[in-house]
Parts: structure tokens; C-alpha cells; sequence
């Protein structure tokens, strides 16, 4: 091969380096763009999952440069439209089914009495045997009335929506579930809104994050305390390195604080006294949003059986477990699931 032929082969093989790069960048940028628009807009981190978005990103692509974002009117109005009229006609055609099989109404939107009973008439309340919907005042109101007027179906309350309830209560409620959270999450906060930080708290949990994302917003902060626990011995060896001691955050009264934290013992006792009482209610949450089994037939054994593993997580000692088995009561998701569960079908 002449020198003229190496040239021109080495000139090729540097210009596909520099696209292979350029391109890495890109697309480093486009994640970062898409995780603050994730972060700033409080969208669900599971939703990354949605493979419509993963075909929306395919779209974007084969669009190519200049493409511009959807307006507000189209969002709100045009493509609402198309979407509910293509909607309707999936259920036109599935009609005759309604009749055979039952069929059920979920609702997690700010409805109430009139918007459900619209639905049940249109139809029909012969083929719907329950109506599912949060557990907010507004909907058990509305539920009531609608089972007040519609003799034949019996309303429901979300599963998912109770449990993440009860979690949320162990947090507004009971001190120490709710003193050990916050002290989680100024851990994690410090340590994620500073890179250097994330790149050394990574060389000591080899590679892993402290943060998981749950299905639900308040199973999220127990999830947390989970990766904490997983990741205790790691921490603990962060904060007393001699790295650490040398790093500029260290010296700010942040990192103090977040250090003492993280090397008190009793912080670390208490995160297991949180994952005792929330860890099977957890799990109950994963097997009702699970696509796998439908939820009415385990869920009300597994709740019971949550209360009396709760009750051994804490040795028997009433007045340990007796306050978390009240709020779980206080949602009635028990009580609530066992009525439906007795009521005939239709």
C-alpha cells in the first residue's frame, strides 16, 4: 500500500473516531435533557419504561434535526381528540364482550358521583360488576352514592392507592419513621447535587446507586432507606476516609452534618425499625401493580399476612406494632377488600 493509500485510510479511520464521539456526546446531552425535564416536571421515573416513549424517541430520530416539541393547544386539544375518538371506537368494537365477561371502571382522576354514574349508563349497569377509584373523601362520597343508585355494582377502593397511603402515614404519623426519612434524604441529596461526590460514593458501593425508584411517591423514601442499609458499611467507610476528609465539601457545615449523620449509629437502628414495618407492605404494592396475576384473589391474605409478620418484625411487643397495625386499619383497605371479596358477580 503507498503512503498516499495510508493516509487516506488513516484520515477515514480518525473521522469515524471523531463521529463515533461526537455522537456519544450527543446523545449524553439528549439524556441529560430528558432526565431534567423527568426531574423538573415530577414525572414518575417508571415511566421510562413506557415503550410509547421509546417509540416517540424512534419518531424524533427518524425526523431528524429541526424537529419542534408539540404546542400546548395540540397536547390539550388536537391529539386529546384523536386519542379519545380512537378509544371510542376500540370499545365500540369490543362491546359485545362487555356483557360476557364483566367489566370494571378504574378511575384515578378528580372525578366524582356524576362523571362515574355517565359512565356505568353508557355501559350499561348490568355488565359492570365494580368501580375502582382512589380513596379520597371526594371518590368515597362519590362511591357511596353510586352504590346507593346502582344496586347491582359495588365501588372499590385502589389497592395501590391505600398502601401508598398507609405509607405516607407512617411518615406524617409515627417520629421516628418520619425523623429517619429526612435525615435519608439530606444523605442523598448532598451526595447527588455534587458530581465529584456521586463518582466517589461509587467507587464504594461498586457501581451502585442509593437511590431506587418505587411504583409509588412515598414507597420511593422507604425504597431509599433499603439502598441506605444495603449500602451502610460502604458509607460509613466514605465518610471516615481519609478522601473525604481531604474533600473541600467536607469542611462546609453541610457535609459536617450529612457526615455525622451518616456515622450515628442510632440513624442506622432506625432505618431497620422503618424497613420492619414497611418492607411487606412493599411487597404486597409490587404484587398488586404486577401484570402477572390479576390482585383480588391474594391481596386480602397477603395484607393479613403482612400484619402478622409486622407483629414478629417487632418481637410481639405491642406497643411496638400496635401503632402501625392502627394506621393500616385506619385506611381499611382490609375491611374493604374483604367486602368486595364476598359480594357475588354478576
Amino acid at each position: 500500500m503507498d503512503h498516499a493509500s495510508k493516509g487516506k485510510e488513516k484520515a477515514g479511520s480518525y473521522q469515524t473516531t471523531m463521529n463515533q464521539l461526537l455522537k456519544k456526546d450527543l446523545r449524553k446531552s439528549a439524556y441529560k435533557r430528558i432526565t431534567k425535564w423527568f426531574y423538573t416536571s415530577g414525572i414518575p421515573f417508571n415511566t421510562i419504561r413506557n415503550p410509547e416513549f421509546e417509540r416517540a424517541c424512534e419518531d424524533i430520530a427518524r425526523h431528524g434535526p429541526g424537529f419542534k416539541r408539540p404546542s400546548y393547544h395540540e397536547i390539550r386539544e388536537t391529539f386529546l381528540t384523536e386519542e379519545v375518538k380512537k378509544i371510542d371506537n376500540f370499545l365500540d368494537f369490543n362491546k359485545d364482550e362487555w356483557s360476557k365477561i364483566g367489566y370494571t371502571i378504574m378511575s384515578d382522576a378528580e372525578k366524582v358521583f356524576e362523571m362515574l354514574d355517565k359512565i356505568v349508563d353508557k355501559v350499561g349497569e348490568e355488565n359492570v360488576v365494580q368501580v375502582i377509584a382512589d380513596t379520597t373523601a371526594s371518590y368515597k362520597a362519590a362511591g357511596s352514592l353510586l352504590m346507593e343508585k346502582k344496586k347491582n355494582l359495588f365501588w372499590t377502593p385502589c389497592a395501590a392507592h391505600c398502601i401508598d397511603l398507609i405509607l405516607e402515614d407512617f411518615e406524617k404519623k409515627l417520629q421516628t419513621h418520619r425523623v429517619t426519612i429526612r435525615k435519608g434524604r439530606k444523605i442523598t441529596t448532598f451526595i447527588y447535587n455534587r458530581p465529584s461526590l456521586i463518582s466517589s460514593m461509587k467507587n464504594y458501593t461498586k457501581g451502585r446507586d442509593l437511590i431506587r425508584p418505587a411504583f409509588t411517591r412515598f414507597a420511593t423514601a422507604y425504597s431509599i432507606l433499603g439502598c441506605l442499609i444495603e449500602h451502610k458499611g460502604s458509607l460509613i467507610t466514605m465518610f471516615s476516609s481519609s478522601s473525604w476528609k481531604g474533600n473541600t465539601h467536607a469542611r462546609s457545615e453541610k457535609g459536617k452534618k450529612v457526615q455525622k449523620i451518616a456515622l450515628d449509629n442510632k440513624i442506622w437502628s432506625n432505618v431497620v425499625t422503618c424497613l420492619r414495618a414497611t418492607l411487606l407492605l412493599i411487597k404486597v404494592l409490587q404484587l398488586v401493580n404486577s401484570d402477572e396475576q390479576p390482585a383480588m384473589p391474594f391481596l386480602y391474605e397477603e395484607m393479613d399476612c403482612a400484619k402478622e409478620k409486622i407483629q414478629n418484625n417487632f418481637n410481639n411487643v405491642k406497643s411496638r406494632f400496635e401503632p402501625i397495625w392502627k394506621i393500616i386499619a385506619r385506611c381499611g383497605i382490609i375491611n374493604s377488600i374483604g367486602h368486595c371479596m364476598q359480594q357475588p358477580t354478576i
